[in-house]
């Protein structure tokens, strides 16, 4: 369920943006991208829970 969401809310420009993003972070150190997945799961629940309410 979660998959179809976020199909959804990716536009082809979004998607290249996030490839973009998810090359530079390839390149961060081990820790910096722990805390950047850390960010983007947090985002991701927020969202889930804002549809929820």
């Amino acid at each position: 369920m979660k998959k179809e969401i976020l199909k959804e809310q990716l536009t082809d420009k979004n998607l290249i943006q996030f490839q973009e993003l998810m090359m530079d972070i390839g390149k961060l150190s081990y820790e910096k991208r722990m805390a950047v997945s850390a960010y983007v799961q947090g985002i991701l629940v927020g969202m889930d829970m804002s549809k929820l309410n």
